[in-house]
């Protein structure tokens, strides 16, 4: 995804396009989740090129570098966009924690950095606490095999949930139905 936007535009406008960006990250990230695709991202900011349908520039790889560091299935922000979004945050008078968490993100080469992450969209759990179980539905989904290279980033992943449920956890809802469960009801 990329959200262009013109040099010197006004605080204003490039916030409220910053909280749509991340509205339709945080639904990509979810449905991509629930479906069994749990994803990576980076996010970051600076000038780029779009030709067609080919785009070029050393913020896109940035982002995808970000991206392809994380152990974790999530969306990071690059330091960048983490000072450009706290800018925006800062002068509107907004918070920006219930869209990003603020988070120490398990990297490859066993480093670790904290970075702004997407939050999660609410979600349904069948209980409070499974978060485990939401979390391997999602990495083996569509009868995908989780090599033992990859459960660490299965685990990396249901941390940061938990994480996420102990800052915020309005985030996480009870439901007797179930995380991924048809919500049609028979006669």
């Amino acid at each position: 995804m990329a959200l262009p936007w013109q040099q010197g535009e006004i605080d204003e406008i490039r916030f409220n396009e910053w909280v749509a960006f991340t509205m339709a990250a945080q639904v990509l990230s979810r449905l991509m989740f629930d479906v069994g695709l749990p994803l990576r991202g980076g996010i970051t900011v600076g000038e780029f090129l779009v030709e067609g349908n080919c785009f070029a520039g050393t913020p896109i790889i940035e982002a995808y570098r970000l991206s392809e560091s994380l152990e974790l299935s999530a969306t990071a922000l690059s330091p960048a966009a983490q000072e450009d979004l706290k800018n925006l945050f800062r002068n509107s008078g907004y918070t920006w924690s219930h869209m990003y968490q603020e988070y120490l993100v398990p990297k490859k080469n066993h480093i670790n950095e904290k970075h702004l992450v997407l939050s999660p969209t609410p979600c349904v759990m069948p209980h409070i606490g499974d978060i485990s179980q939401m979390v391997a539905e999602s990495f083996f989904g569509n009868k995908k095999d989780v090599p033992p290279n990859v459960i660490h980033k299965l685990k990396n992943t249901e941390m940061y949930f938990r994480y996420v449920k102990m800052v915020h956890g309005h985030i996480f809802l009870e439901n007797d139905e179930g995380f991924n469960s048809d919500k049609s009801e028979e006669s």
